[in-house]
């Protein structure tokens, strides 16, 4: 197991609803960290509009209260997007 420590809590709070949309959603943040918060190499990835994912991260980024773009939380959220999606599986 991972500790809490290393990971968002808020994300994973969030994550306990399971809603069909807000899990696309993390997804598409963990492509979006993956991608190195460069938006068009996730969008392409995801193959929707550049456009649609930025407003889909920005309605996760004010749920959660923090900016995906700070350096210092990108790895923690991205090692909490693995582990919510490893559990929906």
């Amino acid at each position: 197991t991972v500790p809490e420590s290393l990971c968002n809590f808020s994300l994973l709070q969030l994550a306990q609803k399971k809603e069909k949309r807000l899990m696309a959603t993390i997804h598409d943040l963990r492509v979006f960290l993956a991608a190195g918060g460069n938006f068009s190499r996730a969008s392409d990835l995801l193959q929707i509009h550049r456009n649609t994912l930025k407003t889909r991260l920005e309605k996760l980024s004010r749920l959660i209260g923090m900016e995906f773009s700070a350096l210092n939380e990108q790895e923690s959220l991205y090692l909490t997007c693995l582990i919510i999606e490893g559990q929906s599986n």
